[in-house]
């Protein structure tokens, strides 16, 4: 987000299958800096999908920031089959959150 008074700040952020690797370091030091503060993001996927083992690894090699910005992993598992390639469907993940959440049959 740009610097400027008149821009409300992002405050939650929910991302789906992230990858680790994001624009952050594209921009100058100031605007990052400025955005993760108080901002909390949670990283959400289905543990048996193909690029699951991405964030694990990661959070080993760097862990999860705790605060500015607080990341957390949130992982699902409701897929249950072997395949990680199918595993790895948005719509069929999207579904599925929505049944567990109670809005979907």
């Amino acid at each position: 987000m740009p610097i400027d008074a008149s821009v409300p700040r992002v405050r939650l952020v929910y991302a789906f299958d992230a990858s680790p690797v994001t624009g952050f370091y594209s921009v100058n030091r100031k605007t990052p800096n400025i955005n993760k503060k108080h901002l909390a993001i949670d990283r959400i996927y289905e543990r048996g999908e193909v690029l699951a083992i991405v964030p694990s690894l990661t959070s080993f090699i760097s862990p999860p920031s705790e605060a500015n910005p607080r990341i957390r992993g949130v992982r699902y598992n409701l897929f249950y089959r072997l395949n990680p390639i199918s595993n790895h469907s948005m719509l069929e993940f999207a579904c599925k959150l929505q049944v567990v959440a109670g809005h979907a049959s």
